[in-house]
């Protein structure tokens, strides 16, 4: 979208920051060369990862009422019995997963799953969270650290049960984006679809994926996959963008129509309303 509309998404939706482009059907190889100084920055940055640090600078980018929340619900998790650990373990993470301190967040998630090492879906979560903090970093020391500890939890959930989707679908798309075999990964997200044709991480990723090499069609087609299991706004957000992008404005007309009928803030709705006004002329 043009300059207004990229204003408007970003008081709408969390923008979503991946270092790909697609290769043959879905995805073309990324220059493996990133991959390699990501995992090199990894070993070379390693002790800089440092949990306490980064809750400190989590609390200094949200509103003093949200922080005063988290603090309280540290203060809980402090206080919590054996019984309640685990329940004020993950409202913490929770918070701050929901505040968009995604390291944090996967940090708490992370120290829950190791404590039920057989959980794969407490991996799964760890690993997501993880991902949306290097796809959301601006560090470039931080960025392959946040990654690794993507890959590895999402591995771990992988090894602890085989068949979950979700934990292959995490693998390969820090495969994809910081490895220097993304087609490896590439290669897991086929397997993911193959499985589950309509698979909402695994289309997910792939629409975008296809929208950074300007795939447009392919983009289209992943995303009413994942609209029509999962129809969301930011969801929505996504296919309109496609449609827009690949010349059919009609189409994102009624994409972006749709997902006002998930969106409560009322300044949203407007927000919306303008661009497809500007599509309408």
């Amino acid at each position: 979208m043009r300059s207004l509309s990229k204003l408007q998404w970003t008081l709408i939706f969390s923008a979503i920051v991946l270092v790909v482009v697609l290769y043959n059907l879905d995805i073309i190889a990324p220059n493996t060369s990133k991959g390699g100084q990501a995992e090199t920055q990894n070993a070379e940055t390693a002790s800089t990862l440092n949990f306490e640090e980064l809750k400190s600078t989590a609390l200094k980018s949200v509103p003093e009422e949200v922080k005063n929340n988290i603090t309280s619900l540290e203060q809980k998790l402090k206080e919590a019995s054996a019984d309640q650990e685990k329940e004020s373990r993950l409202a913490l993470a929770d918070a701050y997963f929901a505040y968009k301190q995604f390291a944090v967040a996967g940090f708490y998630f992370l120290e829950q799953s190791e404590k039920e090492a057989n959980n794969a879906d407490l991996y799964v979560k760890a690993g997501d969270a993880f991902r949306d903090a290097y796809r959301n970093s601006t560090d470039s020391n931080l960025t392959p650290l946040l990654m690794e500890k993507a890959r590895t939890s999402y591995e771990k959930a992988m090894k602890i049960a085989p068949a979950n989707l979700d934990a292959k679908t995490g693998v390969a798309t820090c495969l994809v984006e910081g490895s220097e075999n993304p087609m490896q990964g590439i290669t897991l997200l086929r397997e993911v679809v193959q499985a589950d044709p309509e698979n909402v991480n695994a289309n997910l990723n792939l629409g975008l994926f296809s929208m950074k090499s300007g795939q447009f069609d392919k983009a289209i087609s992943r995303f009413e996959t994942v609209v029509k299991k999962k129809p969301s706004a930011e969801n929505y957000a996504l296919l309109a963008e496609a449609f827009e992008q690949s010349g059919d404005k009609k189409s994102a007309i009624s994409a972006l129509t749709k997902a006002k009928e998930y969106v409560i803030d009322p300044q949203i709705v407007n927000g919306i309303d303008d661009y497809i006004k500007t599509l309408e002329k």
